[in-house]
């Protein structure tokens, strides 16, 4: 296990369980993958995901550009007044 928690952190705890196997076997060791994914789940280690950050400068300014119209009518009927919402 300290083998494990060496390489996880040598890593930058970017290693998860097959990555781990990998390494362990090229130093010699006879290991499972579910072996060392048990290990690391009951020590509670993690492999971290890369966080992407998209930039969307143009977004604001679009949203800010449609104008927000309000119903002002009242429904007098049923199927009188239908609306609706565009999301992307």
């Amino acid at each position: 296990m300290q083998t494990i928690d060496r390489l996880h952190h040598a890593s930058g705890c970017t290693y998860g369980s097959p990555r781990i196997t990998r390494a362990l076997r090229q130093r010699g060791r006879r290991v499972g993958e579910n072996r060392v994914a048990r290990l690391m789940r009951q020590h509670h280690l993690k492999a971290r995901c890369a966080t992407l950050y998209r930039a969307n400068p143009g977004a604001h300014a679009f949203y800010m550009s449609v104008p927000n119209r309000q119903l002002t009518s009242l429904a007098s009927q049923r199927d009188h007044v239908w609306v609706g919402d565009v999301t992307y």
